[in-house]
């Protein structure tokens, strides 16, 4: 039988594929929590943050350890600090793009992805402002989108002061 090098790469990773998926099912050993000590937190954090995936399966799965409120909490801070590194760079794009520099479509998929991934930021009412501001006028044809994340901005943060900021917007006569 003969066995060529593409065969050989099939099987390969299809062995890789399998050992992945059976080491995703594993459940989770919920007696050895990762963060149990405020110098495990420090050293995540300093190494580039704290695991929110780890986190997160955590949560999901020992909700029964005495450890699953503290992982609750620092998944609440995990995410935030994602999102916000986010809209920093979300912030940087629509900046250079407002300058001439830069392309909107970063600015704009950073935004998209926040509201996506992060629901509970705490800053997602000036997501939604720069997403409707980011629709409106560096992406004319967009109209329609403006107006979804403008409505989205009305409903779940009626006393926002950035609902006044889209309302300028939408009133400043550039709009039709």
């Amino acid at each position: 039988m003969k066995i060529n090098c593409q065969q050989v790469f099939s099987v390969s990773a299809l062995i890789a594929i399998f050992s992945l998926i059976s080491l995703a099912q594993e459940k989770l050993n919920c007696d050895s929590y990762r963060y149990y000590s405020k110098e495990q937190i420090s050293r995540a954090k300093f190494r580039g943050g704290l695991d929110d995936k780890y986190l997160t399966r955590f949560t999901q799965e020992c909700s029964e350890s005495q450890y699953f409120k503290q992982a609750n909490d620092l998944l609440i801070v995990a995410l935030e600090e994602r999102a916000e590194s986010s809209l920093a760079i979300a912030k940087f794009y629509l900046k250079k793009a407002e300058e001439g520099n830069g392309v909107i479509k970063g600015a704009y998929l950073r935004l998209k992805e926040i509201t996506e991934k992060y629901s509970r930021y705490s800053k997602l009412d000036e997501v939604l402002f720069l997403l409707v501001k980011v629709n409106l006028f560096l992406q004319k044809d967009k109209l329609e989108e403006a107006k979804m994340f403008y409505k989205r901005l009305l409903d779940e943060f009626p006393f926002s002061n950035y609902v006044c900021e889209a309302n300028k917007l939408f009133n400043s006569g550039q709009i039709k």
